[in-house]
């Protein structure tokens, strides 16, 4: 009998499946629209959830009607979350947890920029725990395209049907799949229904690793033993 390895690779979206930061950037696009002297927007950070910075700068731009440019307001939203990188933590027991898959090279794709990827990554002590990152600026489409994705599993040299993925937003769960990856959603902003397009939901990012454990392990399960 012989054992047909099946995943070889695994990738983590970073905000809200690594470290609970979701709050933090809600909260600095709300100082955005504070600090003018504008009212906050209904639903900051639920409805951008997976969005890239970009995409949420400009929807935020035209919605709060600034005069400035949405390149000047990320900017802006950039040196509010400078404020607030320190207080971001990672899910609890997160490090541990991740071990249990080092026998698996391990990545981060994320919507961030690299800059305060790198940062909440060191500051929760993970950043070398991964063999690479690849940040919004990494790539020239952002979520829901699968570039980042196509681009990881390129740099990891396996095909996406070998690699799983850990995502906890509707466009993130679309770039993985639209690469051709197993999904795991991760319900810590959204709701199960709200993730219902990955291969499986959990609630945790605890269980998602759990189970992606299970899955780099159980050959038998997945009818891969010869």
């Amino acid at each position: 009998m012989v054992e047909l390895e099946r995943y070889k690779a695994v990738i983590f979206d970073l905000d809200g499946v690594l470290v609970d930061s979701e709050t933090a950037h809600g909260q600095a696009w709300r100082m955005v629209f504070e600090d003018a002297g504008k009212p906050v927007p209904e639903g900051i950070p639920d409805r951008f959830i997976g969005v890239s910075e970009q995409d949420t700068a400009k929807f935020l731009h035209q919605e709060g009607g600034f005069s400035e440019s949405w390149q000047e307001l990320m900017e802006r939203k950039g040196r509010n979350m400078q404020q607030l990188l320190p207080s971001i933590g990672a899910f609890e027991e997160m490090k541990e947890h991740l071990k249990t898959l080092s026998l698996v090279p391990m990545a981060v794709a994320t919507s961030t920029n690299r800059e305060e990827a790198v940062l909440m990554l060191r500051n929760n002590d993970l950043h070398d725990l991964f063999e690479f990152l690849i940040a919004s600026e990494d790539v020239t489409n952002k979520k829901p395209d699968p570039e980042i994705y196509v681009t990881a599993c390129r740099r990891f040299g396996v095909e996406p049907s070998r690699v799983l993925v850990a995502e906890d937003s509707p466009s993130g769960i679309k770039a993985a799949k639209g690469a051709g990856c197993r999904v795991i959603g991760v319900c810590t902003g959204l709701s199960k229904e709200q993730l219902s397009a990955a291969d499986e939901v959990v609630a945790t990012t605890a269980e998602a690793i759990k189970r992606m454990a299970s899955l780099l392990k159980d050959w038998e399960a997945e009818g891969l033993i010869e």
